[in-house]
């Protein structure tokens, strides 16, 4: 519970969002929001917005530089980020609360593609988390599912 609102609030609590709500590693946080970013780059299509999967992976990085540059991480927790950014794609795409970027896909066949490609890449960073030292390693596991087929 998280006390807010104004003066005549003042000394309630209202439950926000509580199936979120935790104390806990840090790069469950990273590891979602980066989780996001590779949705996005997974549904993109350049014809489309103008964004393109090479920009939304080059905010990965960013994002992830900016972050490391405030905290030093480690080894350990480059592993977590992993992890945690590949059960956020797998439950995003298997689970009730499915991810809209993918869910927009409107070509049957371009969103099967793109929820097999996120399977993949969810799948190999919780299989591989514990080995992955370096960030580039999860952007390497992203580009190993690329479509070869275009």
């Amino acid at each position: 519970m998280v006390p807010i609102g104004s003066d005549k609030t003042a000394g309630h609590a209202r439950v926000i969002d509580a199936e979120f709500a935790h104390i806990g590693c840090a790069a469950f946080d990273v590891g979602s929001f980066l989780a996001h970013l590779f949705f996005a780059a997974l549904a993109c299509n350049d014809d489309e917005n103008g964004s393109s999967e090479r920009q939304l992976v080059d905010a990965a990085r960013i994002t992830w530089e900016t972050y490391g540059a405030g905290t030093k991480p480690t080894r350990e927790m480059v592993g977590h980020v992993a992890g945690f950014t590949g059960c956020e794609i797998v439950r995003r795409v298997i689970g009730a609360a499915h991810a809209p970027e993918i869910d927009a896909i409107s070509d049957d066949k371009l969103r099967a593609i793109a929820e097999s490609r996120a399977l993949r890449f969810g799948a190999n960073l919780m299989r591989k988390f514990h080995a992955i030292e370096k960030f580039e390693e999860i952007i390497e596991e992203f580009q190993n599912t690329e479509d070869k087929s275009k």
